[in-house]
């Protein structure tokens, strides 16, 4: 039996390496041989033309000025190399990778021993990664089949200049599930295909395999509020010092995640520098509270009925806002109100109760409607197989 090519996204971010790693571990587990492919762009022409993508351009801007900082910045220096350890070991002892392919060519070269294809979840389809056109699948002959599992857009809009290459790609796959239900919208839209809207990879497995992953006994021996902060909002920060006041726990920090943020160097009251994936998971799982502006910190704050407060980490008015996600998933699981703008104090957030029963009940029904997605994904992979 040949393998599956799987595709997601394998940079150093916390949501982004649980989700390929659960991805699969759940393909594995259903009998399907697979490696997530290793690949590097070797086109000049075409990453020059991405400077003239203003929102990828600033991403890489603050990836350039967090580099420069880690190397000269004394506080910086120990938290990024530490936290690049945890995260190559963690690769290291939980992924099947292919070698790693240079260039479009080894790309289809090699990736012609794949009999089908299966596109993870994550930003795969942001329109800032539309210009490397990998997560595309353009390069995949159009008779091998081609699945989507959970893949986002991270936008509620894709911009007029890319719809066109947008649909192209779109219309070639055999199957899509998507992550949120703005992103079944722009499917449809553009398609006029049903996507189906599915969990992260995350909550599609069982929760078994985060307990096990993270240990049974906690990294930290306090009580603790769990910061994990991506954006730049100072007022957040500010919150949870005050909930921190509140109720006498530490606060423990993972702190310039996508940019060098200077208010966080004397942030947070717990110093962990070799913070990986797994690492992650534990801190969420034996938190009193937790503080986040992510998606996937509020995933596992629900899956482990924690007492959290999510805030935007957009403007709703910004084209490139990204809050759609976090706010798809709380709907769902009926914890809208969980959403948090930044003038919140903590005396009134901590006021807000959940009914965890409802949520877990909500969260279950959410996950097996996805499961049936997943398996029959499964047998379309399979049948390639045969």
């Amino acid at each position: 039996m040949k393998k599956v090519g799987l595709v997601s996204v394998r940079n150093y971010n916390y949501g982004s390496i649980l989700q390929a790693y659960a991805l699969q571990q759940e393909l594995f587990a259903a009998g399907i041989d697979n490696e997530l492919i290793y690949y590097k762009k070797r086109n000049v022409v075409k990453q020059a033309l991405r400077i003239f993508n203003l929102p990828l351009l600033m991403a890489k801007t603050k990836d350039v000025w967090r580099v420069l900082e880690g190397k000269t910045n004394p506080k910086l220096k120990p938290i990024i190399s530490g936290r690049n350890r945890a995260f190559s070991n963690f690769l290291k002892d939980n992924f099947v990778f292919t070698p790693c392919l240079s260039g479009r060519k080894q790309l289809v070269d090699y990736t012609k021993k794949f009999d089908a294809f299966i596109l993870g979840s994550d930003q795969v389809w942001n329109p800032m990664l539309l210009g490397g056109d990998y997560y595309t699948l353009t390069w995949v002959d159009s008779h091998r089949p081609k699945v989507t599992y959970a893949s986002s857009f991270g936008v509620s809009e894709i911009p007029a200049s890319q719809v066109k290459k947008t649909k192209e790609y779109l219309s070639r796959f055999n199957m899509i599930s998507v992550r949120e239900k703005q992103g079944a919208e722009i499917v449809e839209k553009l398609t006029g295909k049903k996507a189906e809207v599915c969990c992260d990879p995350t909550v599609l497995t069982d929760r078994k395999r985060w307990d096990e992953l993270s240990g049974d006994c906690p990294f930290v021996s306090e009580k603790y509020i769990f910061c994990y902060f991506i954006g730049n909002n100072p007022s957040q920060r500010e919150f949870a010092k005050k909930l921190a006041q509140k109720t006498g726990c530490k606060i423990l920090a993972v702190k310039h995640i996508d940019e060098y943020i200077k208010s966080d160097d004397d942030f947070g009251d717990i110093d962990y520098l070799e913070v990986g994936p797994k690492e992650f998971v534990n801190f969420i799982r034996y938190a009193t509270y937790v503080c986040t502006d992510s998606f996937h910190g509020t995933i596992f704050s629900i899956m482990y009925n924690k007492n959290f407060f999510t805030f935007k980490r957009f403007s709703d008015s910004q084209k490139s806002s990204m809050n759609s996600r976090v706010k798809n998933i709380l709907s769902i699981v009926g914890l809208s109100n969980r959403l948090f703008e930044n003038s919140i104090t903590p005396e009134v957030a901590l006021a807000y109760q959940v009914d965890w029963s409802d949520v877990n009940k909500r969260l279950n029904d959410f996950r097996k409607s996805s499961r049936e997605y997943f398996e029959r994904a499964i047998k379309c992979l399979k049948g390639a197989q045969e």
